[in-house]
């Protein structure tokens, strides 16, 4: 499947991550855009549409939490709906009840696994 035209903005504030998702996507034909805090993911968000947001949780300014929460209370109902992917290393058993609560559509757990992030955009990409 071409995931290739997927609009994808990354939120994330270390600077080897950015580094990692750039090569990644990039071999799947991708440029996403990059927020390197919550603040500014909201701020980019607002001001263009994205397919998906991969939102680093551990961030300044906004933690992915608080970021979300702003997306999903957005004025536009449509673009509120983006689904956003967490990715965290802070994996145990409670994670994912907390990612649902706090509007996120599910998470990846650092360091990630290339076929699991693909995957995913693949689900995304089919029910464009």
């Amino acid at each position: 499947m071409d995931i290739s035209s997927l609009k994808i903005l990354i939120a994330e504030d270390n600077q080897m991550n950015i580094l990692l998702m750039k090569k990644l996507l990039a071999k799947w034909d991708i440029v996403p855009d990059f927020a390197a805090n919550g603040m500014e993911a909201v701020e980019t968000f607002r001001s263009k549409s994205y397919n998906l947001i991969l939102m680093d949780i551990h961030m300044p300014l906004l933690n992915g939490y608080e970021a979300t929460e702003l997306i999903r209370n957005d004025a536009d109902p449509i673009k509120a709906k983006t689904p956003i992917i967490a990715l965290t290393a802070a994996v145990d058993s409670t994670i994912e009840s907390e990612i649902k609560a706090a509007g996120l559509d599910d998470y990846i757990a650092k360091p990630f696994n290339a076929e699991e992030l693909k995957q995913k955009l693949m689900v995304i990409a089919d029910g464009l």
